[in-house]
């Protein structure tokens, strides 16, 4: 828990429902969207910046995992890294601007599916101060819901990490919202 009402990361866990015969979906999800890079003033990384800032792409037609079934195309913009096809995760090692991105163009049978991973260089303040980041982390991103209304993952995981001159874990405060059947209902951790 953070006595800082503006610190918050909000992420989206997807269910995906089988379709009828033939109308299944081509869903495509991030393990990360978004992630700030912590900077000094004039705008070079700290130390250990890019530990660890991967995204992992996940492919569902309708709830089967298709991911190593799909092409994946990756295009960056100010970013260095490099895409391994054999976990599906890209891994972040620099910037080359204060705003970048990795653009995922998969492609599944005559469908394709656009997906963007959004880098900032986030500097210290004039005082040069260190700013600190609050990055959730969720495992697995989509829940899957068979036509027969069963669910299949069970287990969800979720964790926290505070950065500013290195990644640390951190308790923090979960609240997760939903709707089962045909109520909603909340629960805070």
């Amino acid at each position: 828990v953070t006595s800082d009402d503006q610190t918050y990361d909000i992420h989206t866990i997807t269910k995906l429902y089988d379709g009828t015969a033939g109308t299944s979906t081509l869903s495509v999800v991030l393990t990360n969207e978004d992630i700030w890079i912590p900077c000094g003033q004039d705008g070079t990384p700290t130390k250990n910046a890019f530990d660890n800032v991967t995204t992992k792409i996940i492919a569902y037609d309708g709830t089967e995992d298709i991911t190593s079934k799909a092409t994946i195309t990756v295009e960056t913009s100010a970013i260095v890294g490099s895409f391994s096809r054999s976990d599906s995760t890209y891994t972040v090692t620099g910037m080359s601007a204060d705003v970048g991105s990795v653009t995922f163009i998969v492609k599944y049978g005559d469908r394709t599916v656009n997906r963007v991973f959004n880098l900032t260089k986030l500097r210290a303040g004039a005082d040069g101060n260190t700013p600190e980041i609050y990055s959730v982390h969720i495992n697995p991103l989509a829940i899957t819901l068979d036509k027969n209304g069963s669910f299949g993952e069970q287990k969800i995981t979720i964790s926290a990490e505070k950065t500013s001159t290195e990644r640390v874990p951190y308790a923090g405060r979960f609240v997760i919202t939903g709707m089962i059947g045909s109520s909603e209902s909340e629960e805070v951790y």
